[in-house]
């Protein structure tokens, strides 16, 4: 934030554009040079608001999952639980994913009928859900990771933990909770979002 702060007079001198994605929340780190911006470059300033998804949530859905593989009770559950919002709909297809409510058919998903089915009110609660469906050693090298940040070495994460990561590391990928953003000079993963590695620092200090 720093950095861009400084970089923001140069779009005065030079034919250059600064693409910038943030939270629309006054809390949030990158908040303040929105605010800098806005005052001493509205000029140059252009603000778009990225709001619910709309009729396309339908479409993402079924992007997701396929046609006609949820009951259309549970579909419409799903979309007014998440109201437009893709990564609440993309973590609550995760979510029925690791309940085993969705498995995987050769390309395709079938839904079982006979798993149990939960649908988490909020964001926060099917995360907090996917959580608790974690081996303990996944579940302790997720929240360890949570403890260093949005991005997290290798080497600062191995020198948290009593054993090496390797094996629960190699699930929490699978899961689409963390990613691998750098193999070289040493090996760097991050949260997929950042409210995954909120929510799991809070679960150490609640």
């Amino acid at each position: 934030v720093q950095l861009l702060e400084q970089l923001l007079p140069l779009a005065e001198q030079s034919a250059i554009l600064l693409v910038l994605s943030m939270r629309a929340e006054r809390d949030a780190a990158s908040w303040g040079l929105r605010e800098l911006a806005a005052r001493e470059y509205p000029h140059l300033l252009q603000q778009l608001d990225l709001g619910p998804l709309g009729d396309a949530e339908g479409e993402l859905l079924t992007a997701l999952v396929g046609a006609g593989t949820l009951p259309a009770e549970l579909e419409h559950r799903l979309l007014s639980t998440a109201e437009g919002n893709p990564f609440f709909l993309e973590e609550l297809v995760r979510s029925l994913v690791d309940a085993g409510v969705l498995v995987r058919d050769g390309e395709a998903w079938r839904f079982d009928h006979d798993a149990p089915l939960d649908v988490p009110p909020t964001v926060e609660k099917v995360i907090l859900a996917r959580l608790d469906r974690l081996s303990p050693q996944s579940h302790e090298v997720l929240t360890a990771a949570a403890t260093l940040g949005r991005r997290f070495a290798l080497p600062l994460l191995e020198g948290v933990l009593d054993e090496p990561p390797g094996e629960a590391l190699h699930e929490l990928q699978r899961l689409e909770l963390v990613q691998q953003s750098r193999r070289w000079p040493q090996a760097e993963y991050r949260f997929r979002h950042a409210l995954i590695q909120e929510t799991a620092y809070r679960t150490l200090v609640a």
